[in-house]
């Protein structure tokens, strides 16, 4: 019997790194059947970054497409008939939904709604807790309100797989225990997210999943390899060091420096393109578990990504230790102050493992697995990242020296 059924799929976040790889992996994904997919992609227009539906064709005409060989037809049908963008604001306070746009989104039953939009900033100011609890927060109440009116067959939220804040040891993929306390004021917010999605899910009955990637970083399984649309998270901690080669040593590549992180401990790195193809798989299997790790095997040894990350940008002349500097020099204030501020307490906590042993039956009847993070594979992001100089001469510069650690959050 032919399949006749239009699948409807609904995302936030399309425009951020791991939204624009979902909408990469569910265009792969139903590249024979376009004449039967509909996808609403949820987000703003502005004045700083353009109509929402110029800002999808330009994701369509990105090189992270050209792996996909779409013609000049199929990009058509794609932005005439498949996407149709939704404009909202729900960073705002107040949806504003046009009378349009909620009849687009009231058509017909939603098989799958996406929320991967959010806020990633991992600093300690009044500021950006306000727009945490703002976007992270209260924009997701704000969109379970809509959900709640429209009929949705799974409600998709992607968290982070730091919400778990200070615990340690073997972290379940639910865990939700705020007593142990957070780094900062992103993992809390995005805990309380999560909750306000699970009592959505208690109180109307709606299939929810919870997706909580840990680090993310560029791609290393679709063409181009290391490919990354924000370079936030460790990214960010590496364009510091060229930020500050660049202007303190013009003619020297040294620069005197104590880093301080736990040697023999790592952290957990997951490329964007597994996190967005396990997420579609687990909805198109129709896998019974609802919340998922989205991690890394391994983690990867502090003393390994960052020296080799310092190598790859030609730095020399910084020096590792295990607490951190008590008299400082003038860079290392800096530091502290700055980058380091977020990025020490998560290269100095406890070990976490996070289980992903519900996980384990999916990937290994599909057959797939997590890229191994090695230094050949952090070797494809540093290539990506320093032909484009960690975002430094563009628009997102500003926006990727704010958030430094751990998860892309797409924002």
């Amino acid at each position: 019997m032919v399949n006749t059924h239009t699948r409807r799929i609904a995302l936030t976040g399309a425009t951020g790194l791991l939204g624009r790889n979902l909408l990469f992996e569910i265009v792969k994904q139903n590249l024979s059947r376009l004449n039967r997919l509909e996808i609403l992609v949820l987000g703003r227009s502005s004045k700083s970054d353009g109509a929402l539906r110029e800002r999808v064709r330009g994701i369509l005409a990105s090189d992270e497409f050209d792996s996909l060989r779409l013609s000049a037809d199929a990009r058509e049908l794609l932005l005439s008939r498949v996407i149709k963008c939704v404009d909202m604001d729900f960073s705002s306070g107040d949806l504003r939904i046009a009378p349009a746009a909620r009849k687009t989104l009231e058509a017909s039953p939603i098989d799958w709604f996406f929320h991967s939009a959010g806020l990633t900033d991992l600093r300690h100011n009044r500021s950006a807790e306000d727009a945490l609890e703002r976007i992270n927060v209260e924009g997701t109440r704000l969109l379970l309100c809509l959900a709640s009116q429209l009929q949705i067959g799974e409600f998709c939220y992607v968290g982070t797989a730091y919400a778990c804040g200070n615990a340690t040891g073997m972290i379940a993929p639910d865990y939700t225990d705020p007593s142990r306390g957070f780094r900062n004021p992103y993992e809390r917010s995005k805990l309380a997210a999560e909750v306000l999605v699970r009592e959505f899910a208690r109180k109307t009955g709606t299939r929810c999943r919870y997706f909580r990637p840990s680090t993310i970083c560029g791609r290393l399984i679709e063409e181009p390899l290391g490919a990354i649309s924000k370079f936030e998270m460790f990214y960010s901690w590496t364009a510091f060091f060229v930020r500050m080669m660049r202007k303190s040593a013009p003619h020297s590549r040294k620069l005197n420096m104590r880093l301080c992180y736990t040697r023999g401990r790592g952290l957990n790195i997951v490329p964007v393109d597994y996190v967005a193809k396990v997420m579609y798989l687990v909805c198109d299997q129709r896998d019974p578990s609802t919340n998922y790790h989205l991690v890394n095997e391994m983690d990867m040894l502090h003393e390994v990504y960052t020296s080799q990350m310092l190598e790859a940008i030609g730095v020399t002349g910084v020096t590792s230790v295990e607490q951190v500097p008590g008299e400082k020099n003038a860079l290392e204030e800096l530091y502290y102050r700055s980058v380091g501020a977020v990025f020490t307490p998560y290269v100095t906590s406890a070990p976490m493992t996070f289980d992903t042993t519900n996980l384990q039956p999916l990937l290994k009847s599909s057959g797939f697995k997590c890229p191994q993070m090695n230094q050949k594979a952090l070797g494809s992001l540093m290539v990506y990242a320093i032909e484009r100089e960690f975002g430094l001469n563009c628009r997102h510069a500003e926006r990727a020296s704010s958030s430094v650690m751990p998860v892309e959050m797409p924002l």
